[in-house]
């Protein structure tokens, strides 16, 4: 009985059992990374259709400096040719109605599919927020767990050592 009270008040034992917990936890947290934790842009990309990856690369492009330095110099092209250079003969003269229709068309086209795209980007990041979620409360989970044992270890101990002492 004595050497069982002996390994129990030694300090290699609760060094072996922080060991075991902590050994336990990363586990657990492997057992995280493969059940919990997934990537969201394989996920998402492995449902895209062409449709949905041609939207992508529209808003992409549609949102950046390159088309509206590209939209600018088309329209200034646009005017300079029907204005200057086919003064009398333009194909789309002043207030050039064919051009403001074709701004509207790709408006009226290009809005729908950037929302489409931004509609994905928030799925992406809910799915995103709900596996953190997922993960800090199994990571809570397992701390409280520690934290319980270490506790109960405590107690344990100071139970072992007050028994010991003599009065």
């Amino acid at each position: 009985m004595n050497r069982s009270i002996t390994r129990r008040l030694s300090p290699n034992v609760a060094l072996e059992l922080l060991a075991a917990l902590a050994n336990r936890l990363r586990h657990t947290d492997e057992m995280l990374r493969h059940s919990a934790t997934r990537n969201v842009n394989v996920e998402e990309a492995a449902r895209l259709t062409l449709a949905d990856r041609a939207a992508d690369i529209i808003a992409e492009f549609g949102g950046s400096w390159k088309f509206i330095i590209a939209a600018v110099l088309f329209f200034n092209v646009w005017v300079l040719i029907n204005t200057l250079l086919l003064a009398n003969s333009g194909f789309d003269p002043y207030p050039y109605l064919l051009l403001s229709t074709g701004i509207n068309m790709l408006a009226v086209l290009q809005a729908p599919i950037i929302l489409m795209s931004q509609n994905r980007q928030a799925h992406k990041d809910r799915l995103r927020s709900e596996i953190d979620y997922q993960i800090n409360l199994k990571n809570e989970l397992a701390l409280n767990e520690i934290l319980e044992r270490l506790k109960t270890l405590e107690r344990e101990y100071l139970q072992l050592t007050s028994d010991k002492r003599p009065e």
